[in-house]
């Protein structure tokens, strides 16, 4: 039985995308038809071994074929390279990603490809965008004849080399789930990994290898480093059976239940997975319902979309700025004034109960609280260029202001709360939201005329804050100046930018940004504002006031007029 280190080197390369594939990218916007994500056994196509007298051009094209299709032990890729060649490549290192549409050319006793990066996965499967200005990949392919006369690679890359189609066509992005500091969350964590019926056994494998570097800090890991997988099997009927040595016996009840509910939720990503079975040689564990077998269900109340928001939606209307709870997203005249103590206010956000509204005022320099239905209102905060707040999950008020990630302020029950924001760079900030599992915060900086896009762990520390980490979105700057965003679920993010025209489009990514995609709209103007949460319809507001709902293909009917702001609760 291989190692947890041995089976994550080979996991990493494990899973296959059905349907449309995640693609990293940083260039131009793609439009086209969203679908949902999901990862199953999809249709295999065996990679085809090299022909007889193939010259050192199709030799070198079909040995990138062959790495985008998993084999164990990629063995028909390895027939391209020379006896020598093969016996020290390791495909298992990782994988470079280059841009599509770059020629081969004939180097005399080499083929060279020369192509601008889009990314790399490592090992344990996490996805790295390449910068901008990152240098050209070159890499030359060395042939020689071997015995029968037959050219073969004898210089092959590190790891996978493969463009960026090659690769949306045999990786898949994963979602691992780990639990938050506090125990009361799942948090998604990203990962890539290719391959075929081996697929669930490298997102198990990668499990027990515990979080990124980059979420460590913010979550529970459970010490695993001795729990092994002593086999794994799948059934007919989509039951996956994980029998578990090593160090598993010595969990406590506690700990196995937080590792089913993250396994469960890990396997859900895949749709041929119907549940999960877990036993070590003390016996099968149970959920907390006392099942063997085991579902996400089981674990519903730790689901990262589960943010305990209602999703009602609110808006400030007309010149009076009466907020009003819209009923009907798709019937605006169908909405009730609500009673609260807000004094002009413009940027609005409101609690995940619908119980509590926050402001800041026209002129952007009083951060306001009121609850629904009382008259009075309690000032939180003063100072200039106030940002639209956001509450998280549990109930904190995040603020921020223009001017600096460093004057972001975090309130609990109405009470300052210390946070340090060192980690992320010093610059003004146009937009910031939580995510459902309020573990990350989405920022988007201004740097100078452009915008950078990122995200940022959220560290507890007793009863301190900390952001964490600081991973910047690849966003290229031709999609346009960012200027809101929000997350459409766990790992969805939904992002307004306005290109050199004025013109605002919509644009649907992930928190790796591993696809981006234009929703539009196309005419619609200079959008300002977006509402999104997890479940709900896409809103859009124009600087005149105007409410766009996207409606799928590109469609934005409008929906409310007069608006001067609007958010969804939570």
């Amino acid at each position: 039985m291989r190692s947890v280190a041995e089976r994550l080197a080979i996991g990493a390369l494990s899973l296959l995308l059905a349907g449309c594939a995640s693609v990293p990218t940083s260039g131009p916007v793609a439009h086209h038809t969203p679908q949902a994500a999901s990862v199953d056994g999809g249709v295999r196509v065996d990679p085809l071994p090299p022909s007889e007298g193939a010259s050192q051009l199709l030799i070198v094209e079909g040995f990138l074929h062959a790495m985008s299709t998993y084999q164990p032990g990629y063995a028909v890729a390895r027939q391209y390279l020379t006896d020598e060649a093969s016996a020290q490549w390791h495909p298992e290192d990782g994988v470079q990603i280059y841009a599509d549409g770059v020629p081969l050319t004939d180097a005399g006793s080499s083929v060279r490809l020369v192509a601008q990066p889009v990314g790399q996965v490592d090992a344990t499967g996490i996805y790295s965008a390449a910068d901008d200005k990152a240098d050209p990949i070159r890499q030359d392919f060395a042939l020689v004849k071997n015995t029968e006369g037959q050219w073969r690679i004898s210089k092959p890359p590190a790891g996978l080399l493969l463009s960026r189609y090659l690769f949306s066509t045999g990786f898949a992005e994963v979602n691992l789930h780990f639990l938050d500091s506090t125990g009361s969350v799942l948090v998604p964590d990203s990962r890539f990994f290719a391959g075929g019926d081996q697929a669930i056994e490298a997102a198990v494998t990668a499990e027990l290898a515990g979080p990124s570097e980059w979420l460590k800090p913010a979550v529970q890991p459970i010490d695993t480093a001795g729990v092994s997988v002593e086999s794994l099997d799948i059934d007919r009927t989509g039951l996956v059976k994980i029998a578990l040595g090593g160090t598993a016996t010595t969990l406590n009840s506690a700990q196995r239940q937080r590792l089913l509910a993250e396994l469960a939720f890990t396997l859900a990503s895949f749709t041929q997975v119907t549940g999960l079975s877990v036993s070590t040689e003390a016996g099968t564990w149970l959920d907390p319902a006392g099942r063997a077998v085991v579902t996400s269900a089981s674990y519903s109340q730790l689901s990262p979309d589960n943010s305990g928001s209602s999703g009602v939606l609110f808006a400030i209307e007309g010149a009076d700025r009466k907020v009003r709870q819209i009923r009907n997203v798709n019937d605006a005249t169908q909405s009730l004034e609500v009673v609260n103590g807000l004094t002009e206010p413009d940027a609005l956000t409101a609690n995940a109960a619908a119980t509590e509204l926050a402001a800041v005022r026209a002129d952007r320099k009083v951060l306001e609280v009121s609850r629904i239905g009382e008259t009075k209102a309690r000032k939180l905060r003063t100072g200039a260029g106030l940002l639209r707040p956001d509450y998280g999950r549990n109930g904190e008020l995040w603020s921020a202001a223009a001017a600096s990630i460093r004057q972001l302020k975090v309130y609990r029950a109405d009470a300052e709360v210390e946070i340090d924001t060192t980690a992320v760079p010093d610059l003004p900030v146009a937009a910031m939201r939580l995510s459902p599992d309020g573990v990350r915060l989405a920022i988007v900086l201004k740097v100078g005329k452009a915008t950078q896009v990122g995200l940022a762990t959220i560290v507890r520390q007793g009863e301190s804050l900390k952001l964490g980490s600081w991973r910047r979105l690849a966003l290229s700057e031709a999609t346009g100046v960012a200027s809101d965003i929000g997350w459409t679920n766990s790992t969805g993010l939904a992002v307004l930018v306005t290109g050199d025209s004025g013109d605002s489009s919509v644009l649907k990514t992930t928190e790796d940004a591993d696809t981006v995609t234009d929703l539009g709209p196309g005419d619609a103007g200079q959008l300002v504002q977006l509402a999104v949460a997890p479940g709900r319809s896409t809103l859009a507001r124009s600087a005149e006031g105007n409410v766009y709902r996207y409606d799928g293909e590109f469609a934005w009917p409008l929906t409310m007029s007069a608006v001067a702001s609007l958010t969804y609760s939570g």
